[in-house]
């Protein structure tokens, strides 16, 4: 009786060590499909994920969504042999939207838009990659994830007593994207930025997410593209006044906190301040198809 034991018990460790190396292989074992996976920007935590796959022709062939990257890692896309494109979102939930239909979608028709200019939603992502599916296998794509929005914190230093408060808005962000050409919609919201009132001096407004900023059709053309902002002071005799300041582009991935002296606002109706230091951009990139 011990010996069948003792064999029973060696039966059983060799298939637990089986099991384990099996386990410490490809999760996907010896199938056929594609893998994707991301390299994100920043830590940015990721709450919901969509892939649109298009073949090459470009039309939207499928389309898939997750909770999650792990979800997502455990999922191998049942793709046809040949080459394909990968577009990929996170966190396109509201106040984002878009609409595809497979079979029809172009992939340069595929639009993403912030349906509230001023919402500040989490840092949506995006990215896109060429893959080629081989008959046997697993292909792995690896996605270089951008962010789509940009980030905007801006003060005002040594504001007189007078003034009791201050608003402004961003004139000129773009309402959309493209995700898979990086373009921007022709057409503009305006980014309420909120109300401040000085404190010992000073006007922070606080930090916004917002889409990047186009210029009005009219101006494209011929001159390059720059962030317009509006900021209304308002006096203690109840006066105000209107500057519209002139800076430097707003891209997506770029975080901006610049710092203006009141007196360079001050009895003007247009400033431009292009010039100004604190402006950093983080240009779109693409990932890479691992096969």
């Amino acid at each position: 009786m011990k010996q069948i034991t003792s064999k029973t018990a060696l039966w059983l460790t060799c298939i637990a060590i089986l099991a384990l190396v099996s386990c410490s292989k490809d999760s996907h074992g010896e199938r056929q499909g594609l893998a994707v996976s991301f390299v994100m920007p920043n830590d940015d935590a990721i709450d919901d994920i969509q892939l649109w796959i298009f073949n090459s022709n470009d039309v939207l062939e499928n389309e898939y969504s997750f909770e999650s990257a792990a979800a997502m890692a455990r999922n191998l896309l049942p793709l046809v042999v040949g080459k394909h494109t990968v577009v990929t979102g996170t966190n396109f939930t509201a106040p984002f939207s878009y609409s595809t239909t497979i079979g029809t979608t172009k992939m340069d028709e595929l639009l993403v838009l912030l349906t509230d200019a001023k919402a500040s939603p989490s840092h949506a992502h995006c990215g896109i990659q060429a893959v080629n599916i081989k008959e046997n296998g697993i292909t792995q794509a690896v996605v270089k994830m951008n962010r789509a929005l940009a980030e905007l914190q801006f003060s005002i230093r040594n504001v007189p007593t007078e003034v009791v408060s201050v608003e402004a808005e961003v004139l000129n962000c773009a309402k959309g994207f493209y995700p898979a050409t990086g373009r921007l919609t022709e057409e503009t919201a305006q980014v309420d930025m909120g109300k401040q009132v000085p404190v010992n001096g000073d006007v922070n407004f606080p930090l916004l997410r917002v889409m990047p900023v186009v210029e009005p059709t009219s101006m494209r053309a011929v001159e390059e593209t720059k962030t317009h902002i509006r900021f209304i002071f308002t006096f203690n005799d109840g006066k105000s006044t209107e500057v519209e300041v002139i800076a430097p582009i707003m891209q997506n991935g770029g975080s901006y906190a610049p710092e203006v002296e009141y007196d360079t606002l001050k009895d003007k109706v247009i400033v431009d301040i292009t010039s100004i230091p604190d402006w950093v951009d983080d240009s779109m990139g693409s990932g890479e198809a691992v096969e």
